[in-house]
């Protein structure tokens, strides 16, 4: 998993690695079109990202950063009307990201802010939960 600190540890990394993160070509599923994750959200938006991981920023002055991996969406209702899915991500247990607003971003889906909120631990992961109850 994708963890460091940026309060001076990045520092370690050598510029040619970090500019390499930075400008990596995106990988993506010859079966989805993946496209920016913008409001308003939407189940099928999130539906082409399951697998992928994201970079979370968290922890005191946002200067953590986590991977959390989108595992799976559960669908409560969608209709003309109401769209009501939850997004679950895995991430590392040597750190937990607490209920709040936190920014994410992957390479196709840009940046943008869920609230998030921890539902469970166990040996090897952390899981976390995203809701959406959204009407149209």
């Amino acid at each position: 998993m994708f963890i460091y600190s940026w309060n001076g540890a990045a520092r370690a990394l050598s510029a040619g690695i970090l500019c390499g993160l930075l400008t990596a070509a995106p990988l993506v599923a010859a079966d989805s079109v993946r496209q920016a994750l913008i409001a308003p959200y939407s189940y099928e938006q999130f539906k082409a990202y399951v697998g992928e991981s994201f970079r979370v920023w968290g922890g005191e002055g946002l200067g953590r950063v986590i991977e959390l991996k989108l595992e799976s969406i559960n669908v409560d209702q969608i209709d003309a009307k109401v769209e009501q899915f939850k997004l679950f991500f895995s991430g590392p247990t040597d750190y937990k990201l607490d209920k709040n607003s936190y920014k994410f971003q992957h390479p196709q889906s840009g940046v943008f802010r869920l609230w998030l909120e921890p539902i469970a631990d166990s040996t090897s992961q952390r899981w976390y939960r995203v809701d959406f109850n959204l009407l149209r």
